[in-house]
């Protein structure tokens, strides 16, 4: 055994000496990233959540007068008893438990222009004044993180090819801004990264970038998997689409020591609506 450490150490040297110390600065990032990274957006951890079209003790926006081709609609929204906005931030990313209220539902409409000869559907209308739902996390102090990752409903019940998101957007607040980081387009990631350009959107969604100092999150769906239309006029289509979102997880690069068990009950923020 001696024998053995003596060896070790010569090759250590050996590394040292000739610059080869870089392979092992290789390795111990790997070995950090199978440690549990501390999850941001919990409230647990100190985040709060506010959402779209009826958050209890918040505002609700539950309709949105708009005008398209020269139409006027009113877009409705409503929100699904017993799917808070709440169990989004409670670090439960399984979607085993939907059917005793886990994760987070909306239903809302949305107007597409239609064209029967050219695409049928049209995402490119500028605004959430369209339709969507959003639901937001807010952290106590600014948060340095590279990894933010949206959990769908995706279960053998209930598959995310189903029941899953089909165009969304992800925004960060960063030096009193709004920033778009990535979206969601026909059911496939578009980042800025060739290596996550047109993955399929499945149950876990999960966006990487360099690190940055945050302080909210934004999530922001336009169509869901599960819509279906319900209006339309030779110009323009009205669809209703079903958001079902399990959980939202934030990490950076800090290593959380214990893991403990979600609260039952978190608070909810009273400030800081989306500027749509």
């Amino acid at each position: 055994m001696k024998s053995l450490n003596a060896l070790v150490k010569i090759w250590i040297v050996f590394l040292v000496s000739v610059g080869g110390i870089g392979c092992l600065s290789q390795v111990i990032p790997e070995v950090a990233r199978d440690k549990k990274l501390l999850d941001y957006a919990t409230a647990q951890n100190g985040a709060t959540v506010i959402a779209s079209m009826g958050t209890p003790g918040h505002r609700v926006q539950s309709m949105i007068d708009s005008t398209h081709d020269g139409i006027e609609y009113s877009i409705t929204s409503t929100s699904t008893p017993g799917h808070d906005a709440a169990t989004a931030i409670n670090g439960i990313a399984s979607s085993e438990n939907w059917d005793k209220g886990e994760g987070w539902e909306v239903q809302f409409e949305r107007i597409h222009g239609y064209n029967p000869f050219l695409n049928p559907f049209d995402d490119n209308i500028p605004g959430e004044s369209q339709g969507c739902a959003w639901i937001e996390v807010h952290f106590p102090e600014r948060k340095r993180v590279n990894r933010i990752v949206i959990h769908t409903l995706d279960s053998s019940e209930y598959p995310a090819s189903k029941f899953g998101i089909y165009s969304g957007l992800l925004r960060v607040w960063r030096e009193k801004r709004w920033e778009t980081l990535g979206r969601i387009k026909t059911g496939k990631i578009e980042y800025r990264t060739q290596a996550s350009y047109g993955k399929p959107a499945g149950g876990k969604i999960e966006f990487r970038f360099s690190p940055m100092k945050i302080t909210k999150v934004q999530f922001v769906v336009y169509r869901s998997n599960d819509r279906k239309v319900v209006d339309r006029t030779f110009g323009s289509v009205i669809e209703k689409s079903t958001a079902r979102i399990v959980e939202i997880e934030v990490t950076g690069n800090e290593s959380a020591d214990t893991i403990s068990q979600p609260p039952e009950s978190p608070a909810l923020d009273t400030e800081g609506y989306p500027d749509f």
